[in-house]
């Protein structure tokens, strides 16, 4: 069984960082092993904005300026 699992930026920010100190190594080998298990990764600020942007869209599609 797969478990979406969701990044926020501590974890992102450690895995997207050039610098490659022992943190960031073993934040890098922790996402590969999850993706390599199957799990599904996703990052949580990237889906909060995705989901904001969806929301706004539809809003200002159902109301009707004066």
């Amino acid at each position: 069984m797969s478990t979406t699992v969701f990044l926020d930026a501590g974890p992102l920010g450690l895995i997207t960082n050039p610098k490659r100190t022992s943190d960031t190594i073993a934040a890098s080998e922790s996402v590969f092993n999850m993706e390599a298990a199957g799990h599904r990764l996703l990052c949580l600020l990237l889906w909060i904005m995705r989901f904001v942007a969806n929301w706004c869209v539809r809003e200002k599609h159902l109301v009707s300026p004066d």
